[in-house]
């Protein structure tokens, strides 16, 4: 490779010989030494005088280590050269000794704290607690306030008048006399017959006004009037009933028409009734009843004057307020008070307990 160099020239074998430095390859940089050694007498190449030392238009001597000084390449040169392949790997020296441990650093400052982990998975759910014990029954609520007193009953008919007696027949007009002294009161007679007109005469002339007559004796007091019943009876069994046993809680709830009802809870059985005594006219009625249903509630029983006209079950799996069933067909025989009687003592196959809850009760006369 030099052989070719020395024959074009100085310019060509510094060109050359530059590149190859710049490469960084070991080898070309021994190949420079050894072509030096065999050079002879270099103190120029060329006319060109060489220094140890970069100068301008002089060549420059390697370093003790086989390399051109850093001055002479360019630094772009030398970024080049930095960027060249690495050479082959050398064998590897024996280790050296171990230096002292250096000193401990300074403790860092303490790290921010970490995010909280997600929840973990809700775990299994855990066995059923064992059933308390059942707790006292709470204390019956105050009664309510009485209800407004009915409206005043209809007027009876006024009796037949008496009959009137018979007038007297007037006497003929006298003469007038002296005024005589008032007599004593006679007799009370008995009523004539009519007579008959006799016929017109002439007229008289006008006699002295005579005394004003005393007051007659009352006449008898005619037969007093018949008892007048209504075509429409209602039953409020809020306020106090007429008899009563194991029904006489009033339950306060604002879906009620009063704003309350009746009701036998908690004590109620099958021995629970209520009663009314009522005026009821003679024929047929028919009845409206008004309730509420529940799932403990037992089946109303009703009659009259102890003659059952009809049942309401009561049973519902839920509670509805202001419920209506009708019972008819009600035969009343004879007009005066009669009693009303609504009891408990059955209920529905689904029921558990015989309790009633009464909001109302109509009768109407057909």
């Amino acid at each position: 490779m030099f052989g070719s160099l020395k024959q074009r020239g100085g310019t060509i074998v510094v060109a050359a010989i530059v590149g190859a430095v710049a490469a960084g390859s070991p080898a070309v940089a021994s190949e420079v030494v050894a072509f030096a050694k065999s050079a002879g007498n270099a103190n120029t190449v060329n006319k060109i005088g060489a220094s140890k030392t970069p100068r301008a238009g002089m060549l420059v001597a390697l370093n003790s280590k086989g390399q051109f000084p850093t001055g002479v390449i360019p630094a772009s040169r030398q970024a080049i050269g930095q960027a060249g392949p690495a050479g082959p790997q050398g064998t590897q020296g024996p280790q050296g000794a171990s230096g002292p441990a250096g000193a401990n650093g300074a403790t860092g400052a303490q790290g921010p704290k970490g995010l909280t982990g997600a929840d973990g998975a809700i775990g299994p759910k855990g066995d059923n607690g064992d059933t308390g014990e059942p707790g006292t029954d709470g204390t019956n609520g105050t009664n309510g306030a009485t209800g407004a007193k009915g409206d005043k009953g209809d007027k009876g008919e006024p009796g037949t008048d008496g009959t009137n007696g018979a007038n007297g027949a007037n006497g003929a007009t006298g003469a007038t006399g002296a005024k005589g002294d008032k007599g004593d009161k006679g007799d009370k007679g008995e009523p004539g017959s009519d007579g008959t007109n006799g016929t017109n005469g002439t007229d008289g002339a006008t006699g002295a006004k005579g005394e004003k007559g005393d007051k007659g004796d009352q006449g008898a007091q005619g037969p007093a009037g018949g008892l007048v019943y209504p075509s429409l009876v209602d039953v409020n069994p809020v306020p106090q009933a007429s008899d009563a046993h194991l029904w006489g809680t009033v339950q306060i709830n604002s879906q009620a028409w009063n704003n309350a009802y009746r009701s036998s809870f908690p004590a109620g059985d099958q021995t629970s009734y209520l009663e009314w005594q009522v005026p009821l006219a003679a024929g047929t009625w028919s009845m409206e009843v008004t309730h509420v249903t529940a799932d403990d509630a037992g089946i109303m029983t009703f009659s009259v004057d102890g003659t059952d006209i009809g049942s309401v079950d009561a049973y519902a799996p839920v509670i509805e307020h202001n419920v209506r069933a009708s019972i008819s067909s009600i035969t009343v025989g004879a007009s005066g008070m009669h009693t009303i009687r609504v009891r408990t003592d059955a209920k529905n196959a689904a029921s558990s307990n015989y309790f009633g809850y009464l909001v109302w009760l109509r009768l109407v006369k057909q």
